[in-house]
């Protein structure tokens, strides 16, 4: 077998191992409400937890420049992008919606968006490294995974497989930084998009540490951080249609 398709094959197994160990090795993860508490407790202009509501406009902001640079011929759309863009950009209001008034019923609104953004992405990465050819169906299957994470976490009260909705893409656009390039998939933009992303999560988890010392709360310098994350993958379009020319 030639290393190339080693190292395709060996990607199956980095989508299928954390499913299966999360299905078999762990059991189901509830929804903790002390994720509910978050630092952020200023009231502005009539909003409350008001950065945290505020800083999701960098999930607007960044799709619209993607949108904006295919309008003007500098990146190409396809339908997985599409729906990265779409979810991302309703990340937006559904996080500030979340943040407004954080519970377990606003929170399907900020992860509903997320699981769309996150199953377009991994139909993105897949479709240039297996370059498959009906994007649509596989993007269609990618999605309805996605959705039913959501409804297995609202139905059973289980997590594990939203857990892997979002994990999968990450490990994915690891290993094809480093194994698996491509004319689409550039390694710096990748990694930078993967080194945001992982910033984004470590101030979440620290997000009352953040605002001890800056002043200014985890959560919300995530949003900034994951924004970027998402801007670094704009920008690996825009360049490679540039490239192209």
């Amino acid at each position: 077998m030639k290393n190339y398709g080693i190292k395709h094959y060996a990607l199956y197994g980095i989508i299928a191992l954390p499913l299966i160990l999360l299905l078999t090795m762990v059991g189901p993860i509830t929804q903790s409400q002390a994720y509910h508490h978050f630092a952020d407790d200023n009231f502005f202009l009539g909003v409350p937890n008001f950065h945290n509501v505020i800083s999701n406009l960098f999930f607007i902001i960044f799709p619209i420049i993607g949108f904006l640079h295919v309008k003007n011929g500098e990146s190409r759309m396809t339908p997985s992008w599409f729906v990265y863009l779409i979810g991302v950009l309703f990340v937006g209001p559904g996080s500030a919606y979340y943040h407004y008034n954080p519970n377990d019923m606003t929170l399907i609104w900020d992860r509903l968006p997320m699981t769309i953004g996150f199953m377009g992405l991994a139909s993105f990465v897949f479709t240039d490294i297996f370059k498959i050819k009906k994007e649509v169906p596989f993007l269609i299957l990618l999605l309805a995974i996605g959705f039913y994470s959501i409804f297995h976490w609202v139905q059973f009260q289980d997590l594990r497989i939203y857990y892997w909705v979002q994990l999968t893409p990450l490990l994915a656009i690891i290993y094809a930084a480093f194994a698996l390039p491509t004319p689409v998939l550039k390694p710096k933009h990748l990694l930078f998009a993967v080194v945001f992303y992982i910033f984004a999560k470590i101030t979440e988890k620290y997000d009352h540490q953040f605002l001890d010392s800056i002043n200014y709360s985890g959560h919300s310098v995530k949003h900034l951080l994951a924004g970027v994350s998402v801007y670094a993958l704009i920008l690996m379009k825009r360049n490679q249609t540039k490239k192209d020319r």
